[in-house]
Order: structure tokens, then C-alpha cells, then sequence
């Protein structure tokens, strides 16, 4: 099954986020990521169970890398440029 990623600004609780909606008929908050209402979230925390993950960091240049770790860490930007498609990081 072919994947896909999505990136956006990470939200400091559910009522940030892009992913959540307030239903009409019953006022509670819907977490589209989850496909369910949302019942614990508290205000600017990220609550257990968050379908939305940190990016990863890219990697440092360090003077005691080895040459196989230069490139792996060269392998793993490129990685997260290619996600972030020119938005940075």
C-alpha cells in the first residue's frame, strides 16, 4: 500500500490543530487523524495517542564522524530536505 506524509507546523494542543473539528451536533472536538472525538485534550499539550510525530532533526557534521558517517548523515538530510520539499528545516 503506497504511503504518504504530511507536513505542517506541529500544534501545541488539539484545538490548534489542523486536524481537529468541532462537530455541530454535539460540540465536541473530532480529531480527523484519529477518525474519533478527542476527549482529553488539554490546553497547550499534545495529548497520549497524537496520530502527528516531531520531524526528525537533521544531523550535525561532527569532527570525529568517519567517512561512512559523513555520508550516512549526507543520505539522511537529503532524506528530510526531499520530505520538507523546500520548506526549510
Amino acid at each position: 500500500m503506497a504511503k504518504a506524509v504530511l507536513v505542517m507546523d506541529m500544534p501545541k494542543d488539539c484545538y490548534d490543530c489542523q486536524l481537529g473539528v468541532i462537530a455541530d451536533w454535539t460540540n465536541e472536538l473530532f480529531c480527523a487523524g484519529k477518525d474519533k472525538a478527542v476527549n482529553n485534550c488539554i490546553p497547550n499539550k499534545k495529548p497520549d495517542g497524537c496520530p502527528l510525530k516531531l520531524m526528525p532533526e537533521k544531523a550535525v557534521k561532527s569532527i570525529h564522524d568517519s567517512d561512512e558517517m559523513w555520508f550516512w548523515n549526507q543520505g539522511w538530510n537529503a532524506c528530510i530536505d526531499k520530505i520538507l520539499g523546500g520548506m526549510g528545516g
